[in-house]
């Protein structure tokens, strides 16, 4: 009778700790939303193909306020508008980076991670939310480890526009969103 009395008191204390463990785990990360928004266009045309906008996370209060207690990235989702400014439909890719200072096609098809390929935007436009932008990412794991690890050193995301489509005018992002959720140590 006296070591199933022990064993219950024991039983106890450990559900107790393991109660007190978890709490303790819970109260010391936390997930935040963290929304960051450009309303400066990237503009591609012929020539040259390309184009580039630096979305600058120093003047986010709350990336400022959160950014050294991120352990890890845990999602990123986007919303945006592009325009198309020819008659035809136009084709695009989205690459981003740390860097940016890549200049050409070539050195943002090497240096720079593809996020979306195969866009397709028709002549009047297309509009794309942040609930389709989760199934039209590429290379989320990369992605998700630039943010986690250079964009807290640069404060800034890179992101580069390209289209292989002759004779076009594209905007993307007549105004566009990052929606980054992450994990942080709790203050």
């Amino acid at each position: 009778m006296k070591s199933r009395i022990q064993f219950k008191h024991l039983l106890g204390i450990g559900l107790m700790m393991l109660v007190l463990v978890t709490a303790g785990c819970l109260l010391t990360t936390i997930t935040e939303t963290l929304v960051l928004y450009t309303d400066a266009p990237i503009s591609i045309t012929t020539p040259p193909g390309y184009g580039s906008r630096t979305i600058d996370f120093k003047d986010n209060e709350d990336w400022e306020d959160n950014k050294d207690r991120i352990k890890s990235v845990e999602s990123v989702e986007f919303a945006l508008k592009v325009s198309n400014g020819t008659t035809s439909d136009v084709t695009g890719q989205v690459y981003v980076s740390d860097k940016g200072n890549l200049t050409s096609k070539a050195a943002i098809e090497s240096d720079a991670i593809l996020v979306l390929d195969g866009i397709v935007v028709p002549p009047e436009g297309r509009e794309i939310k942040r609930e389709e932008s989760v199934d039209l990412l590429k290379n989320i794991e990369q992605f998700l480890d630039l943010l986690e690890n250079n964009v807290k050193e640069t404060d800034s995301l890179h992101v580069y526009g390209i289209s292989p489509t002759p004779n076009f005018s594209l905007v993307i992002a007549e105004s566009m969103a990052v929606i980054v959720t992450f994990t942080a140590d709790a203050e």
